[in-house]
């Protein structure tokens, strides 16, 4: 009997730690998931897409800004954010997309949601799948 309780106790353990470590991983898909630090959980929330790669990381008043560069396809991009960021609970205050597909092209995002505005700004250049293209977050808490 004495094993059986040692045994049960094992898988047990084992088990719940298997499961809080699930939880404690931030989806792959957000910008917890590349580091980014943002107020309280909205790096959880705020989708982001693989090929990021995180620069400065910086903090000025209350503002927290990103920079970023992005080696995804632009057209994916635009399409992951677009779907996403309306899809995870984001209000979407403006979206500026492109019309032009290839040469120098901008994209910009305002949303609102979880406690913070969101400001996103995406650029890159060349052709239609674009190339050195770079991106700056910015997170602020709402103004009332």
């Amino acid at each position: 009997m004495k094993s059986r309780i040692s045994l049960s106790a094992v898988v047990l353990l084992v088990l719940s730690l298997t499961i809080t470590g699930v939880h404690a991983q931030p989806a792959a898909d957000t910008a917890a998931a590349h580091g980014i630090e943002l107020p309280g959980e909205t790096a959880a929330l705020l989708p982001f897409p693989a090929g990021v790669t995180v620069g400065g990381q910086r903090t000025i008043l209350n503002t927290r800004y990103v920079n970023f560069t992005f080696s995804a396809p632009w057209p994916e991009v635009l399409e992951f954010f677009s779907t996403r960021l309306a899809r995870d609970g984001w209000e979407i205050v403006s979206e500026e997309l492109p019309e032009q597909t290839t040469g120098a092209r901008q994209a910009a995002w305002r949303v609102s949601g979880h406690g913070v505005d969101v400001s996103l700004s995406l650029e890159t250049f060349g052709r239609p799948e674009g190339q050195n293209s770079v991106g700056v977050l910015q997170v602020r808490p709402t103004r009332d």
